[in-house]
């Protein structure tokens, strides 16, 4: 299917020259092949000149991607003996993503808790499979006490495709000092 409106020249009408001439067709592959991750899709042209068609001539193996990446079961559990909290996570898609996580002190209410200190699997880059991110929860939520922290993560793949969020249940969460 012809992608409209970014410059396609269509699949009919068009003029050639003895010396050959370029010609520029944008696929739609989103409409064609929705859903889609695949590392060998080719495409196979063949000239008509109205009267004798000409030979197939193929691409070489090109990667086609529709599809949103996704992130499965995320946890967080908090480090004993620590402020640091594991989150952990598993990753599916074709490409590295740029992964994002928000965090929760109110079991998904509000999505406001500073995550400033955020390191290891988020950001750009991430390639795909079981992932951990470390948050210093002592620095960027010191002297809290809490049951009903939650996280949601997502991933925006090299192709574009942004994932949905996905939330964690609650977890505890306990940065206060005793008294």
């Amino acid at each position: 299917t012809e992608k409209g409106g970014v410059g396609s020249d269509g699949t009919s009408g068009l003029t050639f020259a003895v010396g050959g001439t370029s010609h520029d067709f944008m696929w739609d592959v989103g409409t064609d092949l929705n859903n889609t991750e695949d590392t060998t899709v080719y495409i196979r042209l063949k000239a008509n000149d109205a009267t004798t068609d000409g030979n197939d001539t193929d691409s070489s193996a090109f990667t086609i991607d529709t599809k949103n990446p996704v992130i499965y079961s995320p946890v967080g559990s908090q480090t004993l003996g620590t402020n640091s909290v594991a989150f952990s996570y598993t990753l599916t898609d074709l490409s590295n993503a740029t992964v994002e996580i928000n965090i929760s002190e109110d079991s998904g209410g509000t999505w406001t808790v500073a995550s400033s200190t955020v390191t290891g699997n988020v950001g750009a880059d991430i390639t795909p499979g079981s992932k951990t991110i470390t948050w210093d929860a002592g620095t960027d939520f010191n002297n809290e006490d809490q049951s009903d922290m939650k996280t949601q993560i997502r991933a925006l793949d090299a192709f574009g495709n942004q994932g949905s969020y996905i939330e964690s249940s609650d977890f505890a969460l306990d940065t206060a000092n005793p008294t």
